[in-house]
């Protein structure tokens, strides 16, 4: 061979490698790696492309495990087709910053109803978006939320301006530059497939995920398990809690405030947001001492809901649910639990929209 072509050849063969690589990030990576760094939220976002859905639950882990679509689906007796969008750790005050980057009307522009899973007795707050600052990942944001916002999927739809870090003025400049090619923004992903290429994402499940989004949970192993693990929770954590801030929840209830924005988020996309209040384990409300404090915010969301023409469905207070059965620990529905919800939620809301 003439060596004067070798140098040709070598850069010919770099620049295949290179095509190859990019092809590979763009089309073959996130078969094998989470695109949202959660292999539940990977399946979501993935079955919520398929058939014609005009519903969807949006909210934290209580709206994933408590909301059951094919039992909300039945109830209403073909009328409706549900979608459960709940994300752990996503409560209403980060599910706010990450909403407007989910394709929703894009991905299924049929979509008329929002119900948006609320908790009455916690606190949720207004942060800023990434046009008024943004929130610091590392003080503002908990690992769950993190790992969304830092996501391969964050880094596409510019989620990550959302979130950001100590380092996010050199990492912004470093993914300027970088940004030409998609293995390169992408790097930390692919450097972990090369590293792991048997990893494989969890399945359904395994996931104990249906088609629908919904995780199916099941119910507490025994009155003496749940008393465990109350009373560990009291001890590490409970105990401690800080009070709820009555200003923040006036904050929430304001025309600027948490709730009207989701109101005008929905409204300006012709969706119908519908506000209900997650079922809570009653006794966890009553060692928190905030059994009556639900009561009055709840009385304040119907006036609240009255006023702005919104609907509002109160059925947070299970105290008629089984501790054991429907219950899989103490803040989340088990599947009978959740069965049982949906209908009731679905049966309340057949009145509603008449």
């Amino acid at each position: 061979m003439n060596k004067s072509r070798l140098p040709a050849i070598q850069l010919i063969l770099v620049i295949m490698i290179i095509i190859g690589i990019e092809a590979f990030s763009r089309h073959g990576l996130f078969h094998f790696m989470s695109y949202y760094n959660y292999d539940a939220i990977d399946w979501q976002m993935q079955d919520f492309k398929k058939g014609s859905i005009n519903t969807v639950f949006i909210g934290s882990s209580e709206v994933r495990y408590g909301f059951d679509p094919e039992t909300f689906n039945q109830t209403f007796t073909g009328k409706i087709q549900s979608f459960n969008l709940g994300i752990d750790g996503m409560n209403l005050s980060y599910y706010r910053l990450l909403l407007p980057y989910l394709p929703l009307a894009t991905v299924q522009p049929g979509i008329r109803y929002a119900i948006i899973g609320m908790n009455v007795a916690e606190d949720v707050k207004l942060y800023p978006t990434a046009e008024q600052g943004g929130i610091d990942c590392d003080t503002e944001a908990g690992s769950l939320q993190k790992g969304v916002f830092t996501s391969d999927f964050a880094i596409d739809s510019k989620l990550t301006n959302v979130c950001h870090t100590t380092k996010s003025t050199l990492k912004n400049l470093k993914m300027a530059l970088l940004s030409a090619s998609y293995a390169l923004e992408h790097k930390k992903t692919l450097r972990s497939f090369i590293l792991h290429p048997w990893h494989k994402k969890l399945t359904r499940e395994q996931l104990n995920q249906t088609n629908l989004g919904f995780h199916v949970r099941p119910p507490a192993e025994s009155q003496a398990s749940l008393d465990n693990e109350f009373a560990d929770w009291w001890k590490n954590e409970g105990a401690s809690s800080t009070s709820l801030d009555s200003n923040l929840f006036s904050e929430s209830l304001a025309d600027g405030g948490l709730y009207m924005w989701y109101v005008r988020f929905f409204r300006e996309h012709k969706i119908i947001p519908i506000f209900v209040s997650l079922p809570t384990n009653p006794r966890m409300l009553t060692l928190l001492e905030r059994t009556n404090i639900y009561q009055e915010r709840s009385a304040q969301l119907k006036k609240w809901a009255l006023k702005n023409n919104v609907i509002y469905i109160d059925l947070g207070l299970k105290t008629d649910y089984d501790p054991v059965k429907d219950f899989a620990d103490r803040r989340h529905l088990s599947h009978f639990g959740a069965e049982k919800f949906s209908k009731e939620l679905a049966l309340f809301l057949k009145e509603d929209l008449k």
